[in-house]
């Protein structure tokens, strides 16, 4: 947390287009869910063969073409604004990195490898700059998805939303403990990433000294250790993060039968409306894609934190 929290002091210097990036969001995110309860209503005025309200479904239909454009433009926003964010605050961590370096006295590097200094360089920022680019944008639309469409749910119907909401807490707990687990393992796997770079960038720029001392087989050997390490390491970290997504996508398809019967239940009984039904079969779809959304990006994320402790310790 305290690495987290000395990033967003670097992302605090671009609030106003973090503003703009959560205002697109809002307007992006509450027209996709209007447009499912415009589903349900354009549902609901086909009454049966020869009984469709034409008039009305086609003026729904219009009503659902201009949303969707206005939410799919303020979406291509989103990205832009998150992508600029990134790119900025990964600009000014790579600016100090390099002006801390700069002060470092000379025994920093001779503890420090050439290669994994440069990796913190390159491969450690470039992790953090993609991570807050998908970050910002599932995260502020994820958001506002999840507080409008519970509304619209409850305004519907209270029953099937509580059954939704009691549900969606797995997903968290389940990602929670992986995710907890996983994380010690991408550290070691960005370690292990600044260790080959580290050795690959010193055996190739003294190629003379290896081939004078007749070393080429021992630092080959040396190579393929650290490299096996890399592998293992990369391997059992892919793998926790990789059971994040399909994890809470089971327990989200058990959320999505347990509408479909509580919402056949409460057709017979109470009489709501078929249309209704739909827009909540697609609700409780959007209400679990935030979580789908980071899960599947669980990977990515953890190995950005792992980023961001190598930077600081520079920084």
């Amino acid at each position: 947390m305290k690495n987290f929290r000395r990033l967003l002091g670097y992302a605090k210097k671009y609030r106003f287009q973090i503003l703009l990036a959560l205002v697109c969001a809002l307007v992006s995110s509450l027209g996709v869910v209007a447009a499912t309860y415009l589903n349900g209503v354009a549902i609901d005025h086909i009454h049966g063969p020869g009984a469709v309200d034409f008039p009305g479904l086609i003026q729904i239909l219009i009503g659902l073409g201009v949303i969707y454009v206005i939410s799919s433009l303020f979406q291509w926003f989103i990205s832009r604004y998150a992508n600029k964010v990134s790119y900025l605050v990964v600009r000014d961590m790579r600016r100090d990195t390099f002006h801390n370096l700069n002060l470092q006295p000379l025994s920093y590097y001779d503890n420090h490898p050439h290669g994994d200094i440069i990796s913190r360089f390159t491969n450690d920022l470039d992790s953090v700059s993609d991570a807050m680019a998908v970050s910002i944008t599932n995260a502020f639309s994820g958001i506002v998805t999840l507080i409008s469409a519970v509304a619209f749910m409850f305004y519907l119907n209270v029953t099937i939303t509580v059954t939704i909401l009691v549900l969606t807490p797995i997903c968290l707990i389940v990602a929670y403990f992986i995710t907890k687990f996983s994380q010690k393992t991408f550290t070691r796997q960005q370690q292990s990433v600044g260790e080959l770079s580290s050795f690959a960038s010193e055996i190739v720029g003294n190629q003379k000294i290896v081939k004078a001392f007749g070393r080429e087989g021992l630092e080959c050997e040396e190579f393929n250790n650290i490299s096996d390490r890399l592998r293992k390491t990369a391997t059992h970290a892919m793998f926790a993060s990789a059971m994040v997504n399909p994890s809470t996508r089971f327990v989200n398809n058990i959320c999505y039968i347990a509408v479909g019967i509580a919402g056949g239940i409460i057709a017979v009984t109470q009489g709501v409306s078929v249309g209704i039904i739909s827009s909540f079969l697609i609700y409780s779809a959007q209400f679990a894609k935030p979580f789908n959304e980071i899960s599947g990006i669980t990977a990515q994320l953890q190995t950005a934190f792992a980023s961001l402790e190598r930077i600081f310790a520079v920084i």
